[in-house]
């Protein structure tokens, strides 16, 4: 999933803009002031939600043949 999200850095407080698949994957990201916010998925949502996501994205894909 391609969407942007964003949250408050823990550190200073300025922007750090993410994606669902960043959470899932609990990717690293920085905010906008330079500071690596390390992303977790706690208990998992965000992985279930992604490929949720991606699993109708194939089908709609499947369904317009």
């Amino acid at each position: 999933m391609t969407d942007k999200m964003e949250t408050e850095c823990p550190e200073c407080g300025s922007r750090v803009r993410f994606t669902l698949d960043d959470v899932a994957k609990q990717r690293t990201v920085r905010c906008s002031r330079g500071h690596l916010v390390k992303l977790h998925d706690e208990g998992g949502g965000a992985r279930k939600a992604s490929k949720a996501l991606s699993d109708l994205d194939m089908a709609l894909k499947r369904f317009g043949k």
